[in-house]
């Protein structure tokens, strides 16, 4: 005859005790026996129970270990009838156990009570009957020993399933979680070590190598380099759960999904990631991927260690090499206490490779000479850094990004842009104290990488090369801003301490363009120790680039440009004239007086400011029918 209580359950099933419904306090301290239950527990003591406001030990079986616990009969002043609780708290080990089978119960729990805080609200969290999870205690051989069945919630179709605490085909977390089966498993873990052989892995102290656990634990990742190679992932990625990098030969690829491209050399051969069923690859792939494995190889011979490896796993590394480990963990599992934080990136998603950028197109694009953009190049390769420098509307930020487009076209590099200004600080640049309050409402001040930290860290996981523009660069004060960069401009393959603790190098694969408005600050007022260490490009005005541009709107611009070069040598200040960029658009001819009127006009106002009578010639009711002929 079954017997039910709010959270327990009782039927006929032979040595049952009782069976407990998953809720918060299993996660926690452990359960409490309603007193309806308390002779079922006495039964399998062998007539033991502890006196009121006492204590006695208990075992709990799990997966053959039994793990301590405790059987307390808590004193509750003015309540009459016993309190009985079982209590594990003091278990770490048998707590993580719990975590990774109902993590399901866990995370429903969790994200209520989270959200009844917010909300300021007190009450019980109830898991829906359509997707409890149950422990259930089972009589053994000897007093005082229960043996555990956990019973697990399985999304499709709302099922049941029992873990099969002593099933040689049991799987733990997070394992259970990417494999179908123990034979999945087994047959992957193979294949990782077949892996390894062909990449000249023979220890998991290997630095190159990396083993992490992504996609909510539901994928297990091996990494080399660099590069993502081999994933194994659950059920729910349908029949495409195995990827591998392959041989790119487009014309057997129709029935295969390739994700990805490898960043590659031209000389070398192309290599993409490919999704693939989970199986043993038929013999083309097969022959394919040994290829690809043995180029990868070869790359990453010399490479010092994987970007991946503070997320490393080490004992799931070490089961790769060790059959007594992985037999042992596929049984035990491991606790995964956090798992790799998705906005770090960068640092372990796909690096997808930018289209070519060539000379030919970046000198169409920006109206510019092959040579002198070849010049230009030249010397940010040979510097490392450079600075484009002119009066406003010289086009400086533009090319900046048009050169840096080119620089990392066709590889898997980046560029990012930051805007210095007179406030902007080393803390902002390289790194520094941020106020931050944590989850418990806590103010802490931790030390927090800046722009330049957060960038190279990009940086160190790609093989193209790295951009970073820094737009208006003579704004800030630089040396106090720069800091230990400014000794690392110079002795790029040097690593330093920094301020606040720790170590920085910069990447070989990391070049700077700076951009600076000789208007706001001259050249020469910029510290002599930053001048040698950039290449300078000079930008002045180039009339050509207005002419050819509006060909294409067919605006005629011959009387503007007559006038702009009129008015350029009245300025006679190099460092101040007026460039074309602010007459590049396609509606030049409606915008034309507003621009002249609204940022023209106020522009040599400031630079005559002594001198008001030239700028009379120059007012838009004086050149007008010049401009507009």
């Amino acid at each position: 005859m079954a017997r039910i209580s709010k959270s327990w359950f009782k039927d006929d099933t032979p040595g049952l005790i009782a069976r407990k419904k998953v809720d918060w306090s299993v996660f926690e301290t452990g359960c409490h026996i309603p007193v309806e239950y308390h002779e079922y527990f006495r039964e399998a003591n062998g007539g033991i129970l502890p006196e009121r406001g006492q204590s006695i030990s208990v075992k709990l079986r799990l997966n053959e270990i039994d793990y301590d616990a405790v059987l307390t009969n808590v004193d509750r002043q003015g309540v009459a009838a016993d309190t009985l609780q079982l209590r594990y708290q003091s278990n770490s080990v048998l707590r993580k156990q719990l975590l990774e089978v109902f993590y399901p119960s866990y995370d429903f729990i969790k994200e209520k009570r989270l959200r009844n805080e917010n909300r300021g609200k007190k009450q019980d969290i109830i898991v829906p009957d359509n997707r409890t999870e149950y422990i259930e205690f089972y009589k053994t051989d000897f007093p005082l020993i229960y043996q555990l069945k956990l019973i697990k919630w399985r999304k499709a179709g709302s099922v049941q399933e029992e873990s099969p605490h002593c099933d040689s085909l049991f799987l733990a977390e997070p394992f259970s979680r990417i494999f179908i089966n123990r034979e999945e498993a087994l047959w992957a873990f193979e294949m990782i070590a077949s892996a390894a052989n062909l990449l000249g892995i023979d220890s998991p102290e290997d630095q190159r190598l990396a083993v992490t656990i992504r996609n909510k634990y539901m994928g297990l990742h091996i990494n080399f380099g660099n590069w993502l190679l081999l994933g194994f992932y659950g059920p729910n990625k349908a029949n495409r759960r195995l990827r591998l990098p392959l041989l790119e030969e487009k014309e057997q690829d129709s029935d295969i999904d390739n994700s990805y491209k490898f960043a590659q050399n031209q000389d070398e051969p192309a290599i993409a990631s490919y999704l693939l069923p989970m199986e043993k690859p038929v013999d083309n792939i097969q022959h394919r991927y040994v290829g690809a494995m043995k180029h990868i190889a070869s790359r990453f011979k010399e490479y010092n260690k994987s970007p991946y490896r503070k997320h490393h796993l080490e004992q799931i590394a070490g089961a790769i090499f060790d059959r007594e480990l992985l037999m042992r963990l596929l049984t035990e599992g491991l606790y995964m206490q956090d798992e790799l934080d998705e906005s770090e990136l960068a640092t372990q998603d796909p690096l997808y490779i930018t289209e070519e950028y060539s000379l030919e197109k970046l000198a169409a694009d920006t109206e510019t000479d092959p040579r002198e953009l070849e010049r230009w190049i030249k010397a940010i390769e040979r510097k490392g850094q450079a600075i484009l420098y002119g009066p406003p509307g010289t086009g400086k930020t533009f090319l900046a990004k048009a050169l840096a487009r080119h620089l990392i076209g066709g590889s898997d590099g980046l560029v990012d842009l930051v805007q210095f200004h007179p406030a902007y600080a080393y803390e902002d640049f390289i790194q520094g104290i941020r106020p931050q309050v944590d989850n418990e409402g806590i103010l802490k001040y931790p030390v927090l990488p800046g722009r330049l930290l957060q960038f190279c860290q990009k940086a160190r996981n790609r093989q193209g090369l790295c951009v970073l523009i820094i737009d208006e660069i003579n704004r800030a004060n630089l040396s106090r801003v720069f800091g230990e960069l400014m000794y690392l401009l110079e002795y790029r393959d040097a690593e330093i301490p920094l301020a606040s603790g720790g170590t920085f190098s910069l990447p070989r694969n990391v070049r700077i363009i700076g951009t600076m408005n000789t208007a706001d600050r001259s050249i020469a007022l910029v510290d002599f120790a930053l001048r040698i260490r950039f290449a300078f490009i000079p930008l002045q005005p180039n009339y050509e680039v207005l002419r050819r541009y509006h060909t294409k709107t067919g605006l005629g611009v011959e009387g503007l440009i007559e006038t702009l070069m009129k008015l350029n040598r009245r300025i006679n200040d190099p460092n101040y004239v007026i460039g074309v960029s602010f007459f590049l658009r396609a509606d030049l001819g409606e915008q034309l007086e507003d621009i002249w009127r609204m940022e023209i006009e106020p522009y040599i106002e400031e630079f005559f400011f002594d001198q008001p009578e030239k700028v009379e010639d120059f007012r838009w009711d004086k050149i007008r029918e010049k401009v507009l002929s």
